[in-house]
Order: C-alpha cells, then sequence, then structure tokens
C-alpha cells in the first residue's frame, strides 16, 4: 500500500474579494443600480463550492481542525458509509463567515517511494 494515512482539514473562512467581485458588484453596474438582484447573486454565490480557488491566508477566520484522520493500512472500504466526526473552531478573527475551505493530506510510505525510483 503507498499510502499510510490521510488526513482531511477545515477551518472557517471569509472570501471577501471574491464575494465583492461576484455579489456587491451589482449595486452599480456602468452606472446602473441592480441592487433588486442582489440577494439572487448571494444566493448563488452560496450555493456553489469555489473551487480551485486559493486562499489568502488572512481570509481564515480559526485555526484549522482536523475533519477525519485514516490509517489506510487498517481501513476497509466498507468503514466509509460509518464515518461519523465532530469537530468545533474557536473564531478568532472578525469577518463575514463564507463557509469552510477543506483540504487533504497524505503520507505516501516511503518504500513505495523508492520501488518507483529504482524501477527507472
Amino acid at each position: 500500500m503507498a499510502v499510510k494515512c490521510k488526513v482531511v482539514h477545515c477551518k472557517p473562512c471569509t472570501a471577501k474579494k471574491v464575494y465583492e467581485e461576484s455579489v456587491t458588484v451589482w449595486a452599480n453596474q456602468y452606472g446602473f443600480d441592480f441592487s433588486p438582484i442582489l440577494s439572487r447573486a448571494k444566493a448563488e454565490f452560496l450555493a456553489r463550492p469555489l473551487h480551485n480557488y486559493e486562499l489568502d491566508p488572512e481570509d481564515c477566520l480559526s485555526q484549522s481542525a482536523v475533519l477525519l484522520d485514516i490509517d489506510m493500512s487498517t481501513f476497509s472500504r466498507k468503514n466509509l458509509e460509518f464515518i461519523s466526526e465532530k469537530f468545533e473552531f474557536v473564531i478568532t478573527k472578525g469577518g463575514t463567515f463564507h463557509g469552510l475551505c477543506a483540504w487533504f493530506s497524505v503520507d505516501i510510505l516511503v518504500e513505495y517511494l523508492q520501488q518507483i525510483y529504482q524501477s527507472m
């Protein structure tokens, strides 16, 4: 097995810059007041995840929390449907909470990397 451990992290964040570019920009667009559609623009912005968004560290509202820590040497696929985790954050910075930023880290076994290197 190449991967020993997978860890899913998440932290609350604000996306102020992209929010302003997507939502508040409608208040004055080329001199026209489109503010009646602000609620629709806001709903659409909040309904979808931001993929491939590079989060500015200034946008983080707290430290990250470990959502899931899986030891792949003992984990089986049938365990997937029974995963239930609790986590909490202490918000340490002011700002509008727009959502959670999530990412994962993976520990790759050195033996696996050595096999790949030797086969080259």
